[in-house]
């Protein structure tokens, strides 16, 4: 059990906050517990797989602790979520992101200045 938890903890908090619906930025993500959250200050640290809010007291812990805090659920619940979810998530990045139609565009860009 003590070995499948470190397991469970180990996942990262990117991922798992991802999972969650939180919008993470950076290493940053809108906090769940006050809103509107302009400014992201849910801080996700990546060396230590832990988070923190800036503006709220008592919003901090592991992976396991942000499961609990936005699901609303207990421990073993949380745990028992995190070992179904263990998949990770397709990565969003630059591979992931759709093109632009480009075919409307104007062919020959140089030509615009010389029409003004």
């Amino acid at each position: 059990m003590q070995e499948s938890l470190e397991s469970v903890k180990s996942i990262p908090i990117q991922q798992v906050a991802r999972r969650l619906g939180l919008e993470v930025i950076g290493q940053s993500a809108r906090c769940f517990s006050h809103k509107p959250d302009r400014n992201p200050s849910l801080r996700l640290n990546l060396n230590t797989n832990r988070y923190h809010c800036y503006v709220c007291r008592g919003i901090y812990g592991s992976v396991i602790d942000l499961v609990m805090q936005v699901l609303g659920c207990d421990f073993k619940e949380a745990v028992s979520y995190l070992r179904r979810e263990r998949q990770p998530l397709p990565r969003v990045g630059r591979a992931g992101r759709k093109r632009r139609d480009r075919s409307s565009l104007p062919r020959e860009r140089g030509n615009f200045w010389r029409r003004l």
